[in-house]
C-alpha cells in the first residue's frame, strides 16, 4: 500500500507538465483559428468590395437593362421571404439587368420598408444608365451620318433611321436631309457644286424681287391711306344709320307692347265675361228646373220634393208632444236663429213625402234646437227625417260659407283674434280684400273710408263689431268663453 502511495507522488509532476503543454497547444490553435477567420472575413469583404466596384464599372460601360430589372424585382416580390430569394435577386440584377450589388440591397431594403411598385420603378429608372459603349456607338452613328450627308452614302435606309430617331441631330440638318430635292447618295458637296455656278443669277433675281417688294409696299401704303381717309365719313354714316334703326326699333317695340297689353286685357275681359255668363246660365238653369218641378207639383196637387243634394240636415231627436226637435247642423255650419226648414221622410236613399215644418230657436256649435210649427198627427216628425229650407224660408246652404272682411282697429273687448274665432266658429270664412262676393264687412274703430265707399258701391253689408255676436247668434256666456280661449 505504501509502495503505491510513493509511486503516485513520484509520477504527479510529469502529469502536470503534460496538462500544461496540452492547454498551451489548445490556446495556440484557437488563436491561429481566430487569426485565420479574421483574414478570411477581410478577404471576403475585399472580394465583395471588388465585385461591387466591378459591377459599377460594368454598369457604366455597358449600361443597364431597365425591363430586365423590373422583371427581377417582380419575381423577387413573389418569393420574398423564402430561402435564396435575395441571392437570386442579386444574381438577376447583376447578370441580366447589369445593375450593381448596391442597387439590389437598396431595393430589398425599400421593399422591406413597404415601398410600392411605382416607387421601386422610379428608383430603378433613376439608377438606369445608357452606358459608355452605347454612347460611343451613338456618336459613331452620328459621325457616319454627317459624313454620309456630306460626301454621300449607299446605306440610305440606315441613315434615314438615324435621322428619324436620333435626338442629337440638329433640326436644320434634319430639314435639309429630308427635303424632296436632297439625295443622300449624292451628298451635300455635290449639291453645292451643282448650284455654285448660279450664284450670280440668283443675286440678280434677288435684287429684282427686292425692287418689286418696295414697289408693292408703296402701292399698298397708298391704298391704305386712301381707305383711312374715308373712315371718318363711314363712321358718321354708320352712327346716323344706327341711331335711326334704334329709334325705329324703340317706337315699334312700344307699339307692340301697347297692342299686346290691349290684347291681353281684352282677352281677360272676355274670359271673365264668359265665365260670369256661364255661371249665371247655370244658376238660372238650376233655378228654372227647381221652379218647373215646383210648378208641376202644384198643378198636380203634390208637395214639392227637393233633390238629395239640397238636403241641409238630419233630425237627431224629436218630441211631437212638446213640438221640439234636434238637428245635426249648428253655428259652425253657418246656421242662424229663425231659419225655417221643411221636414221630409226618407225611405232608403229617396225622399218620400213632406211631414211638416220647423224653425231654429237655439243654436250650438254642431247642433240646433228647433220648434215644430206644423206636423202631421198620424205621421209625426221623427228621428232620421231630413230638413231643407223651403221656398218661403231665407236661403240657406250649409255648403256655402259666409265670407267676411275686417276693417278698422279691434281692441281688447273685441280683439282681432276674438273676432276671427267668432267668425270661423260660426262657419264663416275670412278674406283679405273686399269684392262683390263678400257677404259682410265687420268694422271696428276708425274703419278705412275707402272700404266703406267700396262696400256701398258693391252692395256689401256692413256689420259693426259690437253687433257681430247678435248677428252670429252668440250669447254673452259664449262670448266670455271665447275670450278666455283667446
Amino acid at each position: 500500500m505504501s509502495n503505491y502511495y510513493y509511486l503516485g507522488r513520484s509520477s504527479f509532476p510529469n502529469l502536470y507538465i503534460w496538462m500544461t503543454l496540452s492547454l498551451a497547444l489548445a490556446v495556440g490553435g484557437l488563436v491561429y483559428f481566430l487569426l485565420g477567420l479574421a483574414k478570411f472575413e477581410a478577404a471576403n469583404a475585399e472580394k465583395i468590395k471588388l465585385e461591387v466596384a466591378a459591377s459599377v464599372l460594368e454598369q457604366k460601360i455597358n449600361g443597364t437593362n431597365f425591363e430586365a430589372g423590373l422583371k427581377a424585382v417582380n419575381q423577387y416580390n413573389q418569393v420574398r421571404g423564402k430561402m435564396g430569394a435575395f441571392e437570386n435577386l442579386q444574381k438577376d440584377l447583376m447578370e441580366n439587368a447589369r445593375y450593381n450589388r448596391l442597387v439590389a440591397e437598396s431595393i430589398k431594403n425599400r421593399l422591406d420598408a413597404g415601398a410600392s411598385a411605382a416607387e421601386i420603378e422610379v428608383y430603378l429608372e433613376e439608377q438606369s444608365t445608357v452606358g459608355l459603349s452605347k454612347e460611343i456607338q451613338n456618336e459613331e452613328s452620328l459621325f457616319q451620318l454627317y459624313e454620309g450627308l456630306l460626301n454621300g452614302a449607299d446605306r440610305t435606309d440606315e441613315m434615314n433611321g438615324v435621322l428619324a430617331n436620333e435626338e442629337k441631330v440638329p433640326i436644320l440638318v434634319k430639314s435639309m436631309a429630308q427635303a424632296e430635292d436632297f439625295v443622300i447618295a449624292e451628298g451635300a458637296k455635290a449639291k453645292l457644286s451643282f448650284h455654285k455656278g448660279n450664284n450670280t443669277n440668283r443675286q440678280v433675281q434677288l435684287n429684282d424681287l427686292k425692287g418689286k417688294e418696295a414697289e408693292a409696299f408703296d402701292k399698298t401704303k397708298s391704298q391704305m391711306e386712301k381707305i383711312l381717309s374715308t373712315l371718318p365719313e363711314l363712321r358718321d354714316t354708320f352712327v346716323e344709320k344706327s341711331s335711326s334703326v334704334d329709334a325705329n326699333y324703340s317706337t315699334n317695340y312700344k307699339q307692340q307692347v301697347e297692342i299686346w297689353d290691349k290684347f291681353l286685357s281684352e282677352t281677360r275681359r272676355l274670359i271673365e265675361k264668359r265665365r260670369k255668363e256661364e255661371v249665371e246660365i247655370f244658376e238660372l238653369t238650376v233655378d228654372l228646373e227647381s221652379k218647373s218641378s215646383l210648378l208641376v207639383n202644384r198643378i198636380e196637387g203634390r208637395d214639392w220634393i227637393p233633390p238629395l243634394d239640397l238636403v241641409d240636415g238630419v233630425v237627431l231627436a224629436a218630441d211631437a208632444k212638446a213640438n221640439i226637435a234636434l238637428i245635426n247642423i249648428g253655428r259652425s255650419n253657418g246656421l242662424r236663429i229663425g231659419q225655417g226648414f221643411d221636414v221630409y221622410r226618407m225611405r232608403g236613399d229617396k225622399i218620400q213625402e213632406t211631414k211638416g215644418r220647423m224653425v231654429v230657436e237655439r243654436i250650438y256649435s254642431k247642433i240646433s234646437v228647433c220648434r215644430i210649427l206644423d206636423g202631421a198627427t198620424l205621421n209625426p216628425i221623427a228621428d232620421g227625417d231630413v230638413v231643407a229650407n223651403g221656398e218661403q224660408d231665407d236661403p240657406y246652404d250649409r255648403k256655402i260659407l259666409k265670407s267676411y272682411v275686417l276693417s278698422g282697429r279691434f281692441y281688447k273687448s273685441y280683439s282681432n283674434e276674438l273676432v276671427k274665432i267668432m267668425i270661423e266658429s260660426a262657419g264663416g270664412r275670412l278674406e283679405e280684400k273686399i269684392h262683390k262676393k263678400i257677404n259682410y264687412v265687420v268694422v271696428g274703430d276708425q274703419p278705412d273710408d275707402d272700404d266703406i265707399k267700396l262696400c256701398r258701391q258693391l252692395g256689401v253689408r256692413i256689420v259693426r263689431v259690437r253687433d257681430l255676436p247678435g248677428q252670429l247668434n252668440y250669447s254673452n256666456a259664449e262670448i266670455e268663453a271665447l275670450r278666455k280661449l283667446n
